[in-house]
């Protein structure tokens, strides 16, 4: 990889991050599915008619793959717009961000191609809240936000200035992340994120409600959440205050209690909360 594609890699990969962390802020859950930045692939080309035959060679030949963001909308989102259907949010270097209905895994061409898809149509790399502000226009209303044309703004992906463009975004250049960028970015925002909604969720004064529900269903929300504890150690709280969650709904659903029993879960909680509030104060070292 020449030095202005790994440039363009990792600015695409921090540009991607804040893209989804704001879409996440505003409510809608977005997944990082693939950032790439251009890339040679080798492909192997039988000739015409010889595939299997004995002493036939194939060819190997060096194909340029151009950069690709793809971001899968969670499926509750995605049942609200397309029931039955996933959507999401794709990124091309030549024509910026675009809504598609389909697999974030189908080819590139094949999303931007599709009748549904729709297109930003505000330059390459536009702001992250602009972004936003268009794929609240597809909820409300997919058939006319954006444009059902497509624009080009570069005419090749050695077209220049896209590393500048993307350059704004980048946090820490030169710094080796421990994963791709975007994901490491996108990772510790979206933890953030959650955590505060948890900890508002669990520690501010609510009702309680009776709820018809399965025991069936309710241990399956055990298993997700001790799923989540298990898989999910690098968002230490979060994974924290769901296996305690876990235990809270097992404990009763065992006991059969039509009470609140004490939680585990909201106990935490409040630590943290309590833990953040000096932190902010200036009484504690955020590290210990």
């Amino acid at each position: 990889m020449n030095e202005e594609w790994a440039r363009i890699d990792e600015g695409l990969g921090h540009y991607s991050a804040a893209v989804a962390a704001a879409l996440v802020r505003d409510g809608t859950p977005v997944a990082i599915f693939e950032v790439d930045g251009p890339r040679t692939e080798e492909l192997t080309i039988w000739p015409e008619g010889s595939l299997g035959e004995d002493g036939a060679v194939p060819e190997e030949i060096e194909v340029v793959e151009d950069a690709r963001v793809v971001l899968s909308i969670g499926v509750r989102f995605s049942e609200r717009l397309v029931p039955g259907e996933q959507c999401g949010l794709g990124w091309d270097p030549l024509s910026g961000w675009y809504f598609f209905v389909g697999e974030p895994h189908q080819p590139r061409e094949q999303l931007m191609a599709m009748a549904r898809t729709r297109w930003l149509s505000d330059g390459l790399v536009p702001a992250p809240a602009r972004v936003v502000s268009f794929l609240s226009g597809v909820f409300l209303d997919p058939l006319s936000a954006g444009s059902a044309e497509r624009p080009y703004y570069r005419g090749s992906v050695s077209a220049p200035g896209l590393v500048e463009r993307l350059a704004p975004y980048v946090e820490e250049p030169g710094v080796v992340w421990p994963a791709k960028p975007g994901q490491a970015r996108y990772s510790a925002a979206v933890e953030s994120m959650v955590l505060e909604r948890l900890l508002a969720c669990l520690t501010e004064d609510s009702p309680v409600v009776q709820l018809p529900v399965r025991a069936g269903e309710l241990q399956a929300l055990v298993e997700l959440l001790e799923l989540h504890d298990l898989h999910g150690r690098h968002f230490q709280l979060v994974g924290g205050l769901g296996g305690r969650l876990a235990r809270d709904i097992e404990g009763r659903l065992r006991a059969g209690a039509v009470g609140v029993e004490p939680s585990m879960a909201v106990g935490y909680a409040e630590a943290i909360r309590q833990r953040n509030a000096a932190v902010d104060a200036g009484w504690e070292d955020p590290e210990q």
